[in-house]
């Protein structure tokens, strides 16, 4: 349309947008560097540069995040099968969904084995990130670009079960009585109600 008007075409390719002088002429493989480092810098003082020490497990107490068979079925059997971006691990949300039951049980083994040694397999961290533009053109490459990660769909499902089990109960533990928003059946019609009744 802008074509037929005789306004300005913008390609949809991500150096067609960048405006800034220092990376100007650069080669492509030099600016995905440049933009990486924009990405890590303010990652840095986050930096671990010792192992975390892992939980120490007593044979008395209950399994750790034990994930049974059909939990994972589940979870995988609700999968978008319309979501096109499956991440560096190229398995399709619409396969894992379709193959629930074959393969449900083997995702439960390698989550279980992952959780029980507190430690995800390298290829669940990984990510595609794609840098996104805020705003056209783009002059400053810290804070103008958005990194968009794409994880594998597993890896989704493994922060779910951690999400659910572990970190929402202690959330949800600590919260005011009169805490409403972003509550698990809870709404904003609880809050006009006690505000009502009050």
């Amino acid at each position: 349309m802008k074509r037929l008007s005789g306004g300005k075409v913008f390609s949809g390719h991500l150096i067609n947008h960048i405006n800034v002088k220092e990376v100007e002429n650069l080669s492509k493989h030099e600016l995905a560097n440049s933009i990486n480092k924009a990405f890590l810098e303010p990652l840095e003082e986050y930096r671990l540069f010792c192992p975390i020490t892992r939980l120490a497990l007593e044979k008395d107490l209950p399994e750790f995040l034990e994930v049974s068979e059909e939990r994972v079925w589940k979870m995988l059997s609700k999968l978008n099968p319309f979501l096109k971006s499956c991440g560096p691990a190229r398995i399709p949300n619409w396969l894992l969904r379709e193959y629930a039951d074959l393969i449900a049980f083997r995702v439960c083994r390698i989550l279980d084995i992952s959780f029980k040694e507190q430690s995800l397999s390298r290829s669940l961290k990984l990510a595609d990130v794609t840098p996104l533009p805020e705003k056209k053109p783009l002059q400053i490459l810290k804070k103008n670009l958005r990194p968009i990660s794409l994880f594998s769909c597993v890896s989704k499902v493994a922060e779910e079960l951690v999400v659910r089990d572990y970190i929402m109960p202690a959330v949800l533990n600590n919260l005011d009585m009169n805490q409403y928003g972003a509550v698990p059946k809870s709404s904003t019609t609880f809050a006009l109600l006690d505000m009502l009744h009050d």
